[in-house]
């Protein structure tokens, strides 16, 4: 179990600087503040997603270590999302986003 606890400690702290990294790749130049804002207020005020589930996998299971895995699972969910993600046509759109917003 440490080692599961370990692993998606080092693994979760590197996904959160790379999504910041990410999601700055598909920004239109200029409106950085903005867009940075929104992720802050969405990833905020979903925050009480992860304890929820934390809390009733723990208590329908009696074991909290079982909210290990389904953490992992999660982590492991978004990988394919982000693989998934076009990134020169979010550029792209985030160029005419902002010739858009200038015009």
């Amino acid at each position: 179990m440490f080692v599961l606890a370990v692993y998606f400690g080092s693994v979760y702290g590197a996904f959160q600087g790379y999504a910041r990294a990410f999601y700055a790749e598909l920004l239109p130049p200029g409106e950085e503040a903005r867009w940075y804002g929104l992720f802050s207020i969405t990833d905020k005020s979903s925050s009480f997603i992860g304890p929820l589930v934390v809390g009733l996998i723990a208590d329908v299971t009696g074991n909290i270590r079982f909210a290990f895995f389904f953490l992992v699972l999660m982590v492991w969910a978004a990988v394919p999302i982000l693989m998934s993600v076009d990134v020169e046509r979010g550029r792209k759109d985030a160029q005419e986003y902002e010739y858009h917003s200038a015009n």
